[in-house]
Protein backbone atom coordinates (compact mmCIF):
# COMPACT_ATOMS: atom_id res chain seq x y z
CA UNK A 1 0.00 0.00 0.00
CA UNK A 2 1.51 3.33 -0.76
CA UNK A 3 0.85 6.02 2.19
CA UNK A 4 1.37 9.35 0.82
CA UNK A 5 3.15 11.54 2.46
CA UNK A 6 3.08 15.55 3.04
CA UNK A 7 6.09 17.12 1.85
CA UNK A 8 6.52 20.98 1.39
CA UNK A 9 10.30 21.86 0.09
CA UNK A 10 11.09 25.48 1.01
CA UNK A 11 12.04 24.89 -3.08
CA UNK A 12 11.04 22.00 -5.53
CA UNK A 13 13.48 19.39 -5.84
CA UNK A 14 17.05 19.67 -7.33
CA UNK A 15 18.03 17.60 -9.89
CA UNK A 16 21.50 17.92 -10.59
CA UNK A 17 22.68 14.72 -12.40
CA UNK A 18 19.33 14.20 -15.38
CA UNK A 19 16.94 15.51 -17.07
CA UNK A 20 15.42 18.90 -16.25
CA UNK A 21 12.49 19.70 -14.47
CA UNK A 22 9.76 21.26 -16.46
CA UNK A 23 7.61 23.63 -15.34
CA UNK A 24 9.11 23.77 -11.55
CA UNK A 25 8.50 27.16 -9.79
CA UNK A 26 11.25 29.37 -8.95
CA UNK A 27 12.85 28.35 -6.09
CA UNK A 28 11.87 31.04 -3.51
CA UNK A 29 14.28 32.48 -0.61
CA UNK A 30 13.22 32.62 2.90
CA UNK A 31 14.19 33.05 5.74
CA UNK A 32 15.29 30.08 8.19
CA UNK A 33 14.42 28.03 5.44
CA UNK A 34 16.76 24.54 4.86
CA UNK A 35 17.71 24.22 1.26
CA UNK A 36 16.00 21.41 -0.44
CA UNK A 37 17.78 18.05 -1.07
CA UNK A 38 18.72 16.69 -4.50
CA UNK A 39 16.33 13.91 -6.05
CA UNK A 40 17.12 12.34 -9.11
CA UNK A 41 15.26 8.60 -10.41
CA UNK A 42 14.94 5.88 -8.07
CA UNK A 43 17.42 2.84 -8.55
CA UNK A 44 15.72 -0.86 -8.66
CA UNK A 45 12.38 1.25 -9.51
CA UNK A 46 10.20 -0.02 -12.86
CA UNK A 47 7.63 1.81 -14.17
CA UNK A 48 5.41 -1.53 -15.97
CA UNK A 49 2.07 -0.07 -17.18
CA UNK A 50 0.56 3.63 -17.28
CA UNK A 51 -3.13 3.08 -17.76
CA UNK A 52 -5.46 5.97 -18.22
CA UNK A 53 -9.13 6.02 -17.01
CA UNK A 54 -12.21 8.58 -16.97
CA UNK A 55 -14.56 6.11 -16.59
CA UNK A 56 -12.95 2.69 -18.33
CA UNK A 57 -9.29 1.79 -18.49
CA UNK A 58 -7.29 2.70 -21.25
CA UNK A 59 -4.07 1.47 -21.47
CA UNK A 60 -1.41 3.80 -22.21
CA UNK A 61 1.96 1.94 -22.31
CA UNK A 62 2.80 -1.48 -21.33
CA UNK A 63 6.32 -2.74 -20.73
CA UNK A 64 7.63 0.23 -22.38
CA UNK A 65 5.49 0.17 -25.72
CA UNK A 66 2.70 2.80 -26.41
CA UNK A 67 -0.86 0.86 -26.69
CA UNK A 68 -3.74 0.83 -29.23
CA UNK A 69 -7.15 1.33 -27.80
CA UNK A 70 -10.47 2.04 -28.89
CA UNK A 71 -11.26 2.75 -25.95
CA UNK A 72 -12.10 6.60 -26.25
CA UNK A 73 -11.18 9.55 -23.65
CA UNK A 74 -12.99 12.89 -23.74
CA UNK A 75 -11.44 16.06 -23.98
CA UNK A 76 -11.43 18.74 -20.72
CA UNK A 77 -12.73 15.79 -18.18
CA UNK A 78 -10.67 15.00 -15.43
CA UNK A 79 -8.61 12.11 -15.99
CA UNK A 80 -7.17 9.35 -13.53
CA UNK A 81 -3.37 8.63 -14.51
CA UNK A 82 -2.60 5.56 -12.69
CA UNK A 83 1.16 4.51 -12.64
CA UNK A 84 2.07 0.38 -12.34
CA UNK A 85 5.29 -0.17 -10.61
CA UNK A 86 7.18 -3.05 -9.20
CA UNK A 87 11.08 -3.02 -7.18
CA UNK A 88 14.21 -5.16 -7.29
CA UNK A 89 16.42 -5.37 -4.54
CA UNK A 90 18.07 -2.50 -5.90
CA UNK A 91 15.49 -0.04 -3.99
CA UNK A 92 16.07 0.77 -0.68
CA UNK A 93 12.44 0.33 -0.09
CA UNK A 94 12.77 4.38 1.35
CA UNK A 95 10.77 7.28 0.28
CA UNK A 96 9.54 7.97 -3.02
CA UNK A 97 8.81 11.41 -4.95
CA UNK A 98 6.71 11.08 -7.89
CA UNK A 99 6.86 14.03 -10.20
CA UNK A 100 4.21 14.03 -13.21
CA UNK A 101 4.72 16.83 -15.73
CA UNK A 102 1.08 16.89 -18.01
CA UNK A 103 0.75 19.30 -20.30
CA UNK A 104 3.68 21.65 -19.15
CA UNK A 105 2.61 21.92 -15.60
CA UNK A 106 3.83 20.08 -12.48
CA UNK A 107 2.52 17.72 -9.97
CA UNK A 108 4.61 16.32 -7.02
CA UNK A 109 3.35 12.93 -5.23
CA UNK A 110 4.91 12.04 -2.53
CA UNK A 111 5.00 8.31 -1.16
CA UNK A 112 6.40 6.37 2.10
CA UNK A 113 7.59 3.72 -0.15
CA UNK A 114 6.48 1.47 -3.27
CA UNK A 115 4.92 -2.15 -3.39
CA UNK A 116 7.10 -5.23 -5.04
CA UNK A 117 4.59 -5.22 -7.36
CA UNK A 118 1.43 -2.87 -8.25
CA UNK A 119 -1.93 -5.06 -8.22
CA UNK A 120 -4.40 -4.18 -10.75
CA UNK A 121 -7.32 -4.26 -8.19
CA UNK A 122 -5.86 -2.43 -5.33
CA UNK A 123 -5.70 1.36 -6.04
CA UNK A 124 -3.44 1.84 -3.17
CA UNK A 125 -0.69 -0.57 -4.66
CA UNK A 126 -0.22 1.94 -7.91
CA UNK A 127 1.22 5.67 -8.20
CA UNK A 128 -2.10 8.25 -9.11
CA UNK A 129 -2.62 11.60 -10.29
CA UNK A 130 -5.90 13.03 -11.08
CA UNK A 131 -5.28 15.26 -14.18
CA UNK A 132 -7.38 18.43 -14.10
CA UNK A 133 -9.84 19.03 -17.30
CA UNK A 134 -8.36 21.90 -18.64
CA UNK A 135 -4.81 19.96 -19.14
CA UNK A 136 -6.90 17.13 -21.23
CA UNK A 137 -6.76 18.94 -24.65
CA UNK A 138 -7.28 17.43 -28.65
CA UNK A 139 -3.52 15.34 -27.22
CA UNK A 140 -2.41 15.10 -23.68
CA UNK A 141 0.59 15.25 -23.29
CA UNK A 142 2.77 13.83 -19.72
CA UNK A 143 5.83 12.00 -18.41
CA UNK A 144 6.27 10.51 -14.97
CA UNK A 145 9.15 10.08 -12.84
CA UNK A 146 9.98 8.57 -9.91
CA UNK A 147 12.49 10.06 -7.94
CA UNK A 148 14.33 9.55 -4.58
CA UNK A 149 16.82 11.90 -2.14
CA UNK A 150 20.16 11.96 -3.65
CA UNK A 151 19.93 8.57 -5.86
CA UNK A 152 22.69 8.27 -8.77
CA UNK A 153 19.96 8.93 -11.41
CA UNK A 154 20.89 6.40 -14.16
CA UNK A 155 17.62 4.23 -13.95
CA UNK A 156 15.70 5.36 -16.82
CA UNK A 157 13.21 2.52 -16.36
CA UNK A 158 11.85 4.55 -13.81
CA UNK A 159 10.95 7.67 -15.72
CA UNK A 160 8.42 7.50 -18.83
CA UNK A 161 8.99 8.21 -21.66
CA UNK A 162 13.09 8.35 -21.38
CA UNK A 163 13.10 11.60 -22.42
CA UNK A 164 10.40 14.20 -23.31
CA UNK A 165 7.00 13.45 -22.99
CA UNK A 166 4.40 10.98 -23.79
CA UNK A 167 1.35 12.72 -26.53
CA UNK A 168 -1.85 10.94 -26.28
CA UNK A 169 -4.64 11.23 -27.91
CA UNK A 170 -8.01 12.21 -26.86
CA UNK A 171 -10.81 10.93 -29.22
CA UNK A 172 -14.05 12.73 -27.73
CA UNK A 173 -14.43 16.29 -28.49
CA UNK A 174 -15.17 18.91 -25.39
CA UNK A 175 -19.15 18.44 -25.38
CA UNK A 176 -21.95 18.68 -22.21
CA UNK A 177 -24.99 16.29 -21.34
CA UNK A 178 -28.04 19.09 -20.65
CA UNK A 179 -30.19 17.35 -18.59
CA UNK A 180 -33.75 19.22 -16.80
CA UNK A 181 -34.64 17.22 -14.33
CA UNK A 182 -38.38 17.69 -13.13
CA UNK A 183 -39.97 16.97 -9.86
CA UNK A 184 -43.24 15.64 -9.75
CA UNK A 185 -45.79 16.67 -7.10
CA UNK A 186 -47.31 13.37 -6.45
CA UNK A 187 -51.07 13.84 -5.90
CA UNK A 188 -52.84 10.81 -6.44
CA UNK A 189 -53.30 9.98 -2.91
CA UNK A 190 -53.19 13.46 -1.72
CA UNK A 191 -50.13 14.00 -0.36
CA UNK A 192 -48.10 15.91 -2.43
CA UNK A 193 -45.25 14.09 -2.37
CA UNK A 194 -42.30 15.73 -3.72
CA UNK A 195 -38.97 13.90 -4.32
CA UNK A 196 -35.59 15.32 -2.56
CA UNK A 197 -33.79 17.42 -4.71
CA UNK A 198 -31.94 19.91 -2.88
CA UNK A 199 -29.05 21.60 -3.79
CA UNK A 200 -26.60 18.75 -1.82
CA UNK A 201 -28.39 15.81 -3.74
CA UNK A 202 -29.00 17.27 -7.03
CA UNK A 203 -24.98 17.51 -7.22
CA UNK A 204 -25.03 13.75 -6.02
CA UNK A 205 -27.02 13.35 -9.28
CA UNK A 206 -24.99 15.30 -11.68
CA UNK A 207 -21.75 13.30 -10.15
CA UNK A 208 -23.27 9.69 -10.39
CA UNK A 209 -24.36 10.85 -14.08
CA UNK A 210 -20.55 12.12 -14.92
CA UNK A 211 -19.13 8.79 -13.62
CA UNK A 212 -20.69 7.36 -16.54
CA UNK A 213 -21.29 9.57 -19.36
CA UNK A 214 -18.82 10.03 -22.01
CA UNK A 215 -19.08 13.46 -21.63
CA UNK A 216 -16.80 16.49 -20.50
CA UNK A 217 -19.73 18.17 -18.43
CA UNK A 218 -23.09 17.27 -17.18
CA UNK A 219 -25.51 20.15 -16.26
CA UNK A 220 -28.40 19.76 -14.33
CA UNK A 221 -31.27 22.52 -14.81
CA UNK A 222 -34.18 21.81 -12.04
CA UNK A 223 -37.45 22.43 -12.99
CA UNK A 224 -40.28 23.68 -10.90
CA UNK A 225 -42.57 21.20 -9.96
CA UNK A 226 -44.91 19.80 -11.36
CA UNK A 227 -48.32 18.25 -10.35
CA UNK A 228 -49.38 14.83 -11.35
CA UNK A 229 -52.61 13.42 -10.73
CA UNK A 230 -51.19 9.58 -12.56
CA UNK A 231 -51.65 6.89 -9.84
CA UNK A 232 -48.78 4.58 -10.70
CA UNK A 233 -48.13 1.26 -9.42
CA UNK A 234 -45.28 -1.39 -9.92
CA UNK A 235 -46.53 -1.90 -13.61
CA UNK A 236 -45.62 -0.86 -16.90
CA UNK A 237 -48.38 0.25 -17.51
CA UNK A 238 -49.05 3.05 -15.51
CA UNK A 239 -45.52 4.43 -16.26
CA UNK A 240 -45.91 4.47 -19.90
CA UNK A 241 -48.28 7.89 -19.02
CA UNK A 242 -45.79 8.95 -16.77
CA UNK A 243 -43.39 9.03 -19.76
CA UNK A 244 -45.78 10.24 -21.80
CA UNK A 245 -46.17 13.07 -19.00
CA UNK A 246 -42.57 13.84 -19.14
CA UNK A 247 -42.52 14.22 -22.85
CA UNK A 248 -45.69 16.63 -23.47
CA UNK A 249 -43.47 18.68 -21.05
CA UNK A 250 -40.64 18.81 -22.83
CA UNK A 251 -43.02 19.07 -26.31
CA UNK A 252 -44.75 22.34 -24.76
CA UNK A 253 -41.12 23.56 -23.52
CA UNK A 254 -39.62 23.48 -26.89
CA UNK A 255 -35.77 23.28 -25.51
CA UNK A 256 -32.66 22.76 -27.73
CA UNK A 257 -32.38 19.76 -29.25
CA UNK A 258 -30.04 17.95 -27.37
CA UNK A 259 -31.75 18.70 -24.02
CA UNK A 260 -32.66 15.59 -21.57
CA UNK A 261 -35.84 15.96 -19.52
CA UNK A 262 -35.81 13.65 -16.38
CA UNK A 263 -38.92 12.86 -14.29
CA UNK A 264 -38.72 12.43 -10.79
CA UNK A 265 -41.22 11.12 -8.46
CA UNK A 266 -42.62 9.78 -4.97
CA UNK A 267 -45.32 7.02 -5.56
CA UNK A 268 -45.25 6.27 -1.90
CA UNK A 269 -43.59 7.02 1.30
CA UNK A 270 -41.25 3.94 0.95
CA UNK A 271 -40.37 1.52 -1.92
CA UNK A 272 -41.14 -0.91 -0.25
CA UNK A 273 -44.99 0.14 0.35
CA UNK A 274 -44.94 1.04 -3.11
CA UNK A 275 -43.61 -2.14 -4.74
CA UNK A 276 -45.60 -4.01 -2.27
CA UNK A 277 -45.59 -8.24 -3.37
CA UNK A 278 -45.18 -7.36 -6.70
CA UNK A 279 -42.99 -9.92 -8.06
CA UNK A 280 -41.41 -7.78 -10.76
CA UNK A 281 -41.24 -3.74 -9.77
CA UNK A 282 -41.31 -0.63 -12.54
CA UNK A 283 -38.22 1.89 -10.74
CA UNK A 284 -38.52 3.79 -13.83
CA UNK A 285 -39.16 3.92 -17.85
CA UNK A 286 -37.50 5.78 -20.92
CA UNK A 287 -37.99 4.67 -24.57
CA UNK A 288 -35.61 3.59 -26.28
CA UNK A 289 -34.33 6.46 -28.52
CA UNK A 290 -32.39 5.23 -31.57
CA UNK A 291 -34.25 6.40 -34.09
CA UNK A 292 -33.58 10.25 -36.51
CA UNK A 293 -31.09 10.87 -38.36
CA UNK A 294 -27.81 8.03 -38.60
CA UNK A 295 -29.43 6.38 -35.39
CA UNK A 296 -28.85 9.11 -32.99
CA UNK A 297 -32.25 9.32 -31.62
CA UNK A 298 -35.05 12.26 -31.85
CA UNK A 299 -35.36 15.68 -29.43
CA UNK A 300 -38.53 13.86 -28.75
CA UNK A 301 -37.20 10.47 -27.72
CA UNK A 302 -34.68 12.61 -25.14
CA UNK A 303 -37.23 11.33 -22.07
CA UNK A 304 -37.21 9.02 -19.48
CA UNK A 305 -38.72 8.94 -15.57
CA UNK A 306 -37.88 7.08 -12.02
CA UNK A 307 -38.64 6.63 -8.70
CA UNK A 308 -36.99 9.34 -6.33
CA UNK A 309 -36.65 7.10 -3.69
CA UNK A 310 -32.96 7.72 -1.90
CA UNK A 311 -31.97 4.05 -2.63
CA UNK A 312 -32.89 4.08 -6.09
CA UNK A 313 -32.86 7.84 -7.53
CA UNK A 314 -29.76 8.02 -8.99
CA UNK A 315 -29.21 4.23 -10.15
CA UNK A 316 -32.55 4.32 -11.80
CA UNK A 317 -31.13 7.42 -13.71
CA UNK A 318 -28.34 7.25 -14.87
CA UNK A 319 -30.05 3.47 -16.83
CA UNK A 320 -33.02 5.05 -18.00
CA UNK A 321 -31.53 8.30 -19.77
CA UNK A 322 -29.43 5.12 -20.83
CA UNK A 323 -32.54 4.25 -22.59
CA UNK A 324 -32.96 7.58 -23.78
CA UNK A 325 -29.55 7.45 -25.59
CA UNK A 326 -30.55 4.25 -27.46
CA UNK A 327 -28.93 1.65 -25.28
CA UNK A 328 -30.96 -2.08 -24.59
CA UNK A 329 -30.53 -3.73 -21.52
CA UNK A 330 -27.62 -5.78 -20.46
CA UNK A 331 -28.33 -9.11 -19.71
CA UNK A 332 -27.95 -10.65 -15.98
CA UNK A 333 -28.10 -14.03 -14.99
CA UNK A 334 -30.37 -14.11 -11.73
CA UNK A 335 -34.06 -14.99 -12.14
CA UNK A 336 -36.11 -11.49 -11.89
CA UNK A 337 -32.89 -9.82 -12.71
CA UNK A 338 -33.16 -11.32 -16.40
CA UNK A 339 -34.49 -8.27 -18.60
CA UNK A 340 -37.01 -9.94 -21.20
CA UNK A 341 -35.30 -8.01 -23.76
CA UNK A 342 -31.06 -7.61 -23.67
CA UNK A 343 -29.31 -6.62 -26.05
CA UNK A 344 -27.86 -9.76 -28.05
CA UNK A 345 -24.55 -7.77 -28.72
CA UNK A 346 -23.55 -7.19 -25.51
CA UNK A 347 -19.95 -8.93 -24.90
CA UNK A 348 -20.99 -10.97 -21.43
CA UNK A 349 -24.34 -13.11 -21.37
CA UNK A 350 -24.10 -12.17 -17.39
CA UNK A 351 -24.25 -8.40 -17.76
CA UNK A 352 -21.28 -7.52 -15.63
CA UNK A 353 -18.23 -5.23 -17.10
CA UNK A 354 -15.91 -6.87 -19.58
CA UNK A 355 -12.55 -4.30 -18.37
CA UNK A 356 -11.49 -2.08 -14.98
CA UNK A 357 -13.46 0.68 -14.22
CA UNK A 358 -13.40 4.11 -12.10
CA UNK A 359 -16.15 5.86 -10.76
CA UNK A 360 -15.22 9.25 -9.99
CA UNK A 361 -17.90 10.12 -7.85
CA UNK A 362 -16.46 7.86 -5.68
CA UNK A 363 -13.07 7.36 -6.38
CA UNK A 364 -13.64 3.58 -6.80
CA UNK A 365 -12.50 0.83 -8.69
CA UNK A 366 -14.81 -1.17 -10.64
CA UNK A 367 -13.71 -4.91 -10.96
CA UNK A 368 -14.50 -6.40 -14.44
CA UNK A 369 -16.71 -9.81 -13.89
CA UNK A 370 -18.13 -8.31 -10.40
CA UNK A 371 -18.97 -5.17 -11.18
CA UNK A 372 -22.23 -4.55 -13.40
CA UNK A 373 -22.93 -2.24 -16.64
CA UNK A 374 -25.32 0.32 -15.85
CA UNK A 375 -27.59 -0.55 -19.03
CA UNK A 376 -28.45 -4.05 -16.78
CA UNK A 377 -30.91 -5.12 -13.46
CA UNK A 378 -27.53 -6.09 -11.25
CA UNK A 379 -26.46 -4.67 -8.46
CA UNK A 380 -22.83 -2.28 -8.22
CA UNK A 381 -23.29 -0.43 -11.96
CA UNK A 382 -20.74 0.91 -13.31
CA UNK A 383 -20.37 1.72 -17.31
CA UNK A 384 -18.73 -1.56 -19.34
CA UNK A 385 -16.36 -0.34 -22.30
CA UNK A 386 -19.39 -1.30 -24.70
CA UNK A 387 -21.58 1.27 -23.57
CA UNK A 388 -18.55 3.79 -23.00
CA UNK A 389 -17.94 3.21 -27.05
CA UNK A 390 -21.86 3.58 -27.80
CA UNK A 391 -22.98 6.34 -25.85
CA UNK A 392 -19.72 7.93 -27.00
CA UNK A 393 -20.97 8.32 -30.48
CA UNK A 394 -24.06 9.22 -29.39
CA UNK A 395 -22.29 12.27 -27.40
CA UNK A 396 -22.63 13.54 -31.14
CA UNK A 397 -25.69 15.38 -30.78
CA UNK A 398 -24.29 17.00 -27.45
CA UNK A 399 -23.36 21.18 -27.49
CA UNK A 400 -19.91 22.10 -27.95
CA UNK A 401 -18.62 23.00 -23.88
Amino acid sequence: MLTVMSITPCSPPARPRSLALVGLLAAHSLIGCVPSPAYDLAPGVHIDEVAAYQAVERPLVVDGEEQVSDVPLIQQRTTLLRVFVSTDDAFDGGPVLALFTVGGETFEVALDSLPPASERADLDSTVNLEVPAHLVGPTMDWSVELLQEDAPGDNLDARYPAQGVASTLIDGRANVLSVVVVPFSYEADGSSRLPDLSPDRLEEFRARVMSVYPVSEVRIELHEPVPISLALDPGVISWGGMTLRVATLRDAEAPLDDVYYYGVVLPAETREEYCGDAQFCINGIGPVNRDGPGGLGTPEGRVAAGVGFPDRIFETAIHELGHSHGRDHAPCTGGANDPPDPDLDYPRDDGLIESWGWDSSTGELKEPGVSSDLMGYCPDRHISAYNWKALHVRSAVNRDL
